[in-house]
């Protein structure tokens, strides 16, 4: 990361480092995307003008599906040997397919999407807290189990005479 945002120049904590970096690529993600639907648009919009400046009209296009499609397919059929740049390009185009051709390519390649990471959460995964961790723990001695074999006699016997809704507060 060129640039890293820091408060009163105190280093940043990996969690922090990871959250901007997890913004960073999602930013990063978006600016992709949106050139990757810019050159479908700039190639449809040339098959369908043509190179003749006065005659437009050579061919229709209904959607970008014509255009992305073939590449869609290419990078399905890679699987699991994708990339991880390839695999985040594969979820932009499934992300700008229509609902039937993704379904065509669901149907084609349902495998290989899946071993893929097609529909894998993207979620924002960083570093604990500064502060987690174990603090001032201590392994469980005998009096610990003796406390706790007296608590499951006691839900035992509460179970026998009756008052099952105290034994289970006391099981749990």
């Amino acid at each position: 990361m060129e640039a890293m945002c820091k408060v009163d120049e105190k280093p940043a904590g990996q969690k922090k480092t990871d959250i901007m970096q997890w913004y960073a690529d999602t930013i990063t993600g978006l600016v992709a995307h949106a050139s990757e639907v810019d050159a479908a648009l700039v190639r449809a919009l040339q098959k369908s003008h043509g190179t003749d400046a006065f005659n437009a009209g050579h061919a229709t296009y209904t959607s970008l599906d014509e255009d992305m499609m073939p590449r869609a397919e290419k990078l399905a059929e890679l699987g699991d040997n994708a990339d991880p740049k390839q695999r985040a390009e594969l979820r932009r185009l499934w992300e700008s397919l229509s609902p039937e051709a993704r379904a065509q390519l669901w149907a084609r390649h349902k495998d290989n999407l899946l071993s893929a990471g097609l529909l894998t959460p993207t979620v924002k995964r960083g570093a604990s807290d500064d502060g987690a961790g174990p603090y001032d723990v201590e392994d469980p001695g005998m009096r610990d189990y003796w406390i706790q074999l007296q608590a499951e006699g006691m839900a035992n016997a509460g179970d026998f005479i009756g008052n099952t809704d105290a034994a289970r507060n006391l099981d749990h």
